[in-house]
């Protein structure tokens, strides 16, 4: 019962934030998503495109890698510090040999995100795509949830960490104060 209840508000959130991602998605030319961590991952949970973007195609379901992804970055950034730890030693049992390395460009996403209130991927999880993320807190003991923005790496950094990042704060703000008034789109 708790389960179906967590899936169904899950559902509620990404039909909260749906018509809110698609607006970003469409005035910006990049792609927005909605995720959340699942074990040493980031899951989609909804992905928005441009018509322009011809970058990654997600579907809910999908999955991003926890510590070079900016969604995971995120998560790792704005995580109760001792969950954060937890995560850490897990992504670092999981990759043997990259524990010192791995540790300290989480370190350095926790001090951006205290810096520009996102994550940054400028090509660490894939080549060919910069992004940026936050996380906000649906409140009703869920978890964090995250929204990316992103785009090919032709999106100049600048842009993402300029207008992108006034944008995406703006709407986790507005997320997270619907979901905590309980609102609906206004």
């Amino acid at each position: 019962l708790a389960l179906g209840s967590a899936m169904l508000t899950r559902l509620h959130v990404r039909e909260m934030a749906w018509p809110y991602m698609h607006e970003l998605a469409q005035s910006s030319g990049l792609s927005v998503s909605l995720l959340m961590r699942d074990k040493l991952s980031m899951i989609y949970l909804e992905h928005c495109r441009s018509p322009k973007t011809l970058s990654f195609r997600a579907q809910a379901g999908s999955r991003l890698p926890m510590a070079t992804s900016a969604a995971g970055r995120a998560w790792l950034a704005s995580a109760p510090k001792a969950e954060r730890l937890y995560v850490m030693g897990e992504l670092m049992r999981a990759s043997p040999g990259s524990g010192p390395q791995l540790e300290r460009r989480i370190e350095e996403a926790v001090q951006e995100y205290a810096q520009y209130g996102v994550a940054c991927s400028f090509g660490d999880w894939n080549k060919r795509v910069h992004a940026i993320a936050r996380t906000f807190d649906p409140g009703q003991s869920l978890p964090l949830i995250c929204v990316n923005l992103g785009g090919t790496s032709d999106v100049p950094r600048e842009q993402l960490l300029g207008e992108g990042r006034a944008r995406l704060i703006e709407l986790t703000s507005l997320l997270q104060e619907q979901l905590a008034s309980g609102s609906k789109r206004a």
